[in-house]
């Protein structure tokens, strides 16, 4: 019930708060590619610098998949006509276009976990796409409530990303952990955290209820005179 007391404003920056780290490494990254290297870099940076084109293709609609995620979750915007629509079209596709990048990533790049990441990679992936496709026949449907709650799925398991990333820097701050010994475990604990997190809200948050536009519906049809 905690949920439905935090103040819609609040949790936008709190989502804006968590992107943080995705976004300036994003960037960083981004900046470290275009850019002329001397000398010699480390075997995961060296990564990035074989396959340009594909990091670009994940980063660039990553940032903006990052930057439109949580105004779809701005209340304030659903009352201006045709913005959030607007969003979270811009919002999809720039999942999916990231999505199929990172698929390209693990294949092209050195994975570090080796199968494992790039199974894992792939169930995610997909996940996040089944859930795109849900939300998007649900507003066709003019189902809110489902939609809502799947692109909350959605968008949860693309902030793990950044929700990773925070382990990462904290072992390393902390432990002095390497990049390449904490990833794995940091990337499991991003999705799980999320995923708790997403379905919390979800159960009960304000508005989440995905079972109540069907008895709305239902009810309309019977109200409709033949």
């Amino acid at each position: 019930m905690i949920f439905r007391n935090v103040p819609n404003p609040l949790v936008v920056c709190l989502l804006y708060l968590v992107s943080v780290p995705v976004l300036s490494g994003s960037v960083a990254r981004l900046r470290f590619v275009m850019s002329e290297h001397a000398g010699t870099v480390s075997h995961v940076d060296q990564r990035y610098l074989d396959h340009p084109y594909l990091t670009v293709l994940h980063l660039v609609p990553g940032i903006v998949f990052f930057l439109l995620g949580p105004l779809q979750f701005a209340e304030g915007l659903r009352k201006v006509k045709g913005v959030h629509r607007v969003i979270g079209r811009m919002f999809i596709l720039s999942a999916v276009i990231s999505g199929l990048g990172v698929l390209l990533m693990v294949l092209a790049f050195p994975a570090l976990g080796g199968l494992l990441t790039q199974v894992s990679t792939f169930g995610i992936i997909s996940a996040q796409f089944v859930f795109l496709g849900i939300a998007w026949h649900a507003i066709r449907q003019r189902n809110l409530a489902l939609h809502r709650a799947y692109m909350i799925r959605a968008f949860a398991l693309g902030l793990s990303v950044s929700t990773a990333r925070i382990a990462i820097e904290s072992a390393a701050f902390l432990w002095g952990t390497p990049f390449e010994q904490v990833f794995v475990p940091a990337s499991i604990i991003g999705v799980l955290m999320n995923v708790i997190l997403a379905e919390a809200l979800i159960a009960f948050g304000q508005g989440t209820n995905t079972k109540r536009p069907y008895r709305e519906t239902w009810r309309a049809k019977r109200k409709t005179p033949a």
